[in-house]
């Protein structure tokens, strides 16, 4: 190729690189105020970045790419407990949207439920419990765990749909990593599988505070 058509190629990959950052700082945008405005009409906190709120979960999705950061986070109470609605950054990319909600007792029993095409969790000390309809589940207490699934369970992972590959109850918390192209109406929906997989998980073991006596 002669000169001219290589700096006329280059020309073209500079301007093709130009339009996809404007196209992605307008999506970025229209996320943003989706969410503003979805927070602000629950009467949820919006916060445009987060680094140190993200620290506090090591399973699910963050099993890969560690913590990261939450943008765009709304945060707040909601129907007697507490939601998070973040977009998960993780090394310079937005990887998922997580949605995660409070439980009424925490548990150190993790449970994971995820789709057959997502990858295995990569935490140490986290087992293969089998199948759960479309999805595989995978925790750290096999005996534990074996209570919380039942057909119910199996009913819940085949309702909850393939934009969401992972959903986990970790610590005080269930959460969820949905598709970063959902929008508000998905987040509400996934909200609502939230409150009902916290509800099977009651019958892991609670956390015990600290200082109780040992039977």
């Amino acid at each position: 190729m002669t000169q001219a058509v290589w700096f006329a190629l280059a020309a073209l990959a500079l301007v093709a690189g130009a339009v996809l950052l404007v196209l992605d700082s307008r999506r970025r945008t229209a996320r943003t105020r989706a969410r503003r405005e979805w927070a602000t009409a629950r009467g949820l906190r919006f916060t445009p970045a987060d680094p140190v709120m993200t620290a506090q979960y090591s399973f699910g999705v963050f099993t890969r790419g560690g913590a990261g950061r939450a943008l765009d986070l709304a945060t707040g109470p909601q129907a007697g407990t507490t939601v998070h609605v973040f977009d998960l950054e993780q090394r310079g990319t937005v990887t998922a949207t997580v949605v995660a909600l409070q439980r009424a007792a925490a548990s150190a029993t993790v449970l994971e439920l995820r789709l057959n095409s997502s990858d295995a969790p990569q935490e140490a000390g986290t087992d293969l419990l089998g199948p759960v309809g479309t999805r595989f589940a995978f925790t750290t207490d096999l005996e534990s765990a074996r209570r919380a699934v039942d057909q119910r369970m199996v009913t819940l992972a085949d309702a909850t749909g393939s934009d969401v590959p992972v959903l986990w109850g970790e610590g005080a918390w269930v959460l969820a990593a949905v598709a970063p192209s959902a929008g508000p109406q998905r987040w509400d929906e996934v909200l609502a599988v939230l409150g009902r997989y916290a509800d099977l998980l009651r019958v892991l073991p609670p956390v015990e505070p600290a200082g109780s006596p040992r039977v």
